[in-house]
């Protein structure tokens, strides 16, 4: 058995010395094209791209965890940009709604003077018919100005409210608060409280008989007069009486 090892081991050393033999043949080829600079060139150059291996590896992985950080800020971004879309669409609405109201505000604001230059002419016009039917005479015009104020105008000279007689500013007031109840307001119904005051007799009379005209002619539908003046007895409807005696409380 020792033989057997022996001769194992001298089959094993010969294999191992022919080997050594080629080994140290191939180191001497080796040796003989060995460039010591380049290898310690190409050894620098190897650890310089390891180097850059692990800088790029290392900027690849903060890269990626950029990309994800930016992909939940796009998300984010993009809920936002729809939520901004929405706003910006109110936003035009109300710039269309503002720009269509700063047009109405400026038509009326134009349109203000006109409207009320010409309802001040219906109205003028309505008092003056109004007044020379109650004054009898046709001859002399009543006028609301524009700064609502009452001018009578006689043989070509224009005198103001302030200079009219008693009786006559009775009657410019009643027939420009008349015209003016007509042209402005749906409501048909009106008061006069004592509306003869400092008129003289005629006057009386032509007012009494006016004021039973205005609802022939469906200017009002009913008038009711307030006045311890009995012209207008025959010009109304209905008399009520107030007084002290219990037989005078209604007539007619």
């Amino acid at each position: 058995m020792r033989e057997s090892e022996l001769e194992k081991a001298a089959r094993e050393v010969e294999r191992l010395k022919t080997e050594l033999e080629k080994a140290v043949a191939d180191f001497e080829n080796a040796n003989k094209t060995y460039d010591r600079e380049k290898h310690l060139a190409e050894k620098a150059s190897l650890l310089e791209a390891e180097r850059r291996f692990a800088e790029i590896k290392t900027t690849l992985d903060l890269t990626k965890r950029r990309e994800a950080q930016l992909s939940e800020e796009l998300k984010h971004l993009e809920a936002v940009r729809v939520s901004m879309r929405e706003e910006f669409q109110e936003k035009e609405r109300l710039e269309k709604i503002s720009e269509a109201t700063k047009f109405i505000r400026d038509t009326l604001k134009e349109a203000a003077p006109r409207v009320a230059q010409n309802y001040v002419f219906h109205v003028s016009m309505e008092a003056n018919q109004m007044f020379r039917e109650i004054s009898g005479n046709a001859e002399r015009t009543l006028k609301w100005t524009e700064d609502y104020g009452i001018v009578l105008e006689e043989n070509g000279f224009e005198r103001p409210f302030i200079n009219l007689s008693g009786g006559e500013q009775m009657a410019a007031a009643l027939s420009v608060r008349l015209a003016l109840l007509k042209q402005l307001s749906d409501v048909r119904i009106a008061f006069f409280d004592e509306p003869t005051t400092n008129m003289d007799a005629e006057r009386r009379e032509r007012l009494a008989e006016q004021i039973s005209h205005i609802t022939e002619r469906k200017t009002f539908d009913q008038l009711f007069i307030i006045s311890h003046d009995d012209t207008f007895e025959e010009y109304v409807d209905n008399v009520v009486f107030i007084g002290a005696k219990e037989k005078e409380l209604e007539r007619g």
